[in-house]
């Protein structure tokens, strides 16, 4: 499943997405492998609920976790040795 089409399906608006995957530039200065150096940007105003950054960082994990299961980059960096 597309990463933005389950942060939609589960009421995370995206209203910007980037055109390009450069990695973030400070991931990479502190050593994170390109493949990993990727970063997600949110803006709050002051009308958002504490409720609603509770729920937004729920289903980012969750958004995170499937990344990861489907991603071979993060299965051999965190491979256990």
């Amino acid at each position: 499943m597309e990463t933005l089409s389950f942060l939609s399906e589960n009421g995370v608006d995206v209203t910007y997405v980037s055109e390009s995957l450069h990695a973030n530039p400070v991931m990479s200065a502190i050593g994170e492998d390109r493949g990993l150096a990727h970063t997600a940007r949110l803006s709050l105003s002051r009308y958002i609920t504490e409720e609603e950054i509770d729920y937004t960082i729920e289903i980012f994990t969750k958004a995170a976790e499937l990344l990861r299961s489907i991603s071979s980059t993060y299965a051999y960096t965190n491979a256990v040795a």
